[in-house]
């Protein structure tokens, strides 16, 4: 299956940026050398990927 191929819905497919920011966030989480992982030359470049930019996921109880 192609990616053009599925139906997203209503919904909006996640862009490369921000499957690889959440790639960074993941893994650094887990202790891993992201700047060398994503082959930043500088950590703060590093760094923007760890922002979650206000869409991070929100806890509510039922």
């Amino acid at each position: 299956m192609l990616l053009r191929d599925i139906d997203w819905g209503e919904g909006i497919p996640a862009s490369f940026h921000e499957q690889r920011s959440l790639s960074e966030r993941l893994y650094r989480k887990q202790g891993i050398d992201t700047q060398a992982l994503l082959g930043h030359a500088t950590q703060a470049q590093t760094d923007r990927y760890n922002d979650v930019r206000g869409k991070e996921w929100i806890t509510i109880a039922c």
